[in-house]
């Protein structure tokens, strides 16, 4: 899960990129549009997405939480949890040593996910007809709505 107005930021730069949305489409307009789900309507806007799982599964055995944020604070900490909940599910061949758990997350660096989005991306399906001057990847940070959306914008969001 990830903070709905660092989510709306990204899915604006999402759409751009697949050509959805011209550049010059105003934020202001898209963020009342990415909360009345008008850009992918069969998912339902980003709040009703969240908290359908959130009520269906929460509390439950099978069923782990993890925030984008929590990841980008502690990049250690949260897949050695995600190694033990599957471990506890009966996955038990999860090599979870503190090296492999580096190496995981050295390979899905948003560095590393550039230079293969630059090298191989004309030929994956979700991104060969896509912009290729506009990368899936841009900041990879947690916060970076607030320089990116307006007061008018994140009150709209906060109140949805």
């Amino acid at each position: 899960m990830r903070d709905p107005r660092d989510v709306a930021v990204s899915f604006y730069h999402h759409n751009v990129k697949a050509g959805n949305t011209p550049d010059s489409h105003p934020m202001e307009q898209f963020t009342a549009g990415f909360i009345a789900a008008e850009f992918d309507p069969k998912w339902g806007s980003w709040s009703d997405h969240v908290v359908s799982w959130l009520t269906l599964r929460r509390d439950r055995p099978g069923f782990v939480l993890l925030r984008y944020e929590d990841m980008k604070r502690d990049p250690a900490r949260e897949p050695a949890r995600l190694a033990a909940f599957l471990q506890n599910c009966g996955f038990g061949n999860i090599e979870s040593t503190p090296e492999k758990l580096e190496h995981a997350i050295d390979l899905s660096s948003p560095e590393r996910m550039r230079e293969l989005e630059k090298k191989q991306g004309r030929g994956w399906v979700l991104t060969k007809h896509t912009r290729a001057d506009k990368l899936c990847i841009r900041t990879a940070t947690a916060g970076g709505s607030k320089t990116s959306l307006s007061p008018p914008s994140v009150a709209m969001m906060e109140s949805a």
